[in-house]
């Protein structure tokens, strides 16, 4: 989903700023929750302590929190970052891959195949 149909799914579901304020709101708080629980607030990645989640792949379904969550990741702060850093979304899943990869952490395509939970 590219970031302007993002914005305006969730401007449909009620978040009128957008991706900012899904962040702030109720429904991103219960996901979060549950994938932070789901990987023992451990980073995937490098494999410290988690305290954020990563958007793998923006859907309606995991934006709303009907999907199994599969699509969203346990990452430090460091690690999110680092992927981020002004990077487009599937530039930054690939370094994600890459630095699990270098990490000893498998990759993100095995990961993710790994996660089908509710």
């Amino acid at each position: 989903m590219s970031p302007k149909k993002m914005h305006n799914y969730l401007k449909s579901q009620g978040y009128p700023g957008g991706y900012r304020q899904y962040l702030l709101g109720k429904t991103w708080g219960s996901i979060r929750s549950r994938v932070m629980k789901r990987d023992r607030w451990t980073c995937q990645c490098c494999g410290n302590k988690g305290d954020n989640a990563h958007h793998i792949k923006y859907t309606p379904r995991n934006l709303s929190g009907r999907s199994d969550l599969k699509f969203i990741i346990t990452l430090c702060r460091t690690c999110h970052e680092d992927i981020h850093a002004g990077n487009t979304l599937s530039k930054a899943n690939r370094i994600l891959s890459a630095k699990m990869i270098r990490n000893g952490r498998g990759n993100l395509k095995t990961w993710i195949s790994r996660k089908g939970v509710k």
